[in-house]
């Protein structure tokens, strides 16, 4: 799993063949992106409270 806040964090992980998890903070709130990661989440404790869905 590849945990990234940049659409290039999110191209890396599809690259690599592995999961991304766009985290849309603050500074990202607004950005639309050009790729669909496997999740998004606002913050790390939202992703540990998705982790059991994702797999």
């Amino acid at each position: 799993m590849y945990i990234g806040d940049s659409e290039k964090d999110i191209i890396a992980a599809n690259r690599a063949g592995i999961d991304s998890v766009f985290l849309r903070r603050d500074h990202v709130s607004d950005v639309s992106l050009s790729v669909e990661p496997t999740a998004e989440v606002p913050d790390l404790r939202a992703l540990i409270e998705q982790i059991p869905d994702l797999y």
